[in-house]
């Protein structure tokens, strides 16, 4: 047996920190607002945003996203890529915040997208608990309760487990 457990924020594309530690994604639309021409003003407040969106860019460009999706097309297929070799027989958990109901949508749409990269259809075939996570260990410990679940209700020889966040 084989699971994936894939996450999307940081798996599918990328950010950079700012000054008060919180995450910028490389978009578009970010990536443009970094390249604009800034007044005084505006370089005062967001001059360490400008800087580090400006600075990435130019050595990340390949991983910038767009702004409705969120996906950079790159790390989308290097994900196909990993897909493709694990096989069909791969059962692809999403353990994102994706998960939850309210992103139904932007899931399908993923799941459109993996098809249309690996030319068969895909689905994601589970996901972990929909826990409401404050720290990266406790999104490890839902993965580890699905490993759990997973070994106890089949028939597991050998399992390989791959993680992507």
């Amino acid at each position: 047996d084989t699971l994936i457990f894939v996450d999307i924020d940081g798996v599918l594309n990328a950010g950079v920190r700012d000054a008060d530690g919180s995450s910028v994604l490389l978009s578009d639309r970010n990536v443009g607002l970094a390249f604009k021409e800034h007044g005084a003003k505006f370089l005062e407040a967001h001059g360490d945003f400008v800087a580090k969106v400006r600075s990435a860019a130019g050595r990340f460009d390949d991983l910038v996203c767009d702004d409705r999706h969120h996906i950079s097309p790159l790390l989308l297929q290097r994900l196909a890529s990993i897909l493709q070799a694990a096989g069909e027989r791969a059962l692809v958990v999403l353990s994102s915040s994706w998960r939850k109901s309210k992103h139904q949508a932007k899931v399908e749409m993923l799941e459109k997208q993996i098809t249309s990269r690996l030319g068969r259809r895909f689905k994601f075939g589970a996901r972990t608990e929909d826990a409401n996570e404050q720290e990266p260990g406790e999104r490890l410990s839902c993965i580890g309760s699905f490993v759990r679940e997973h070994c106890a209700s089949s028939r597991v020889g050998v399992l390989r487990v791959v993680i992507l966040d």
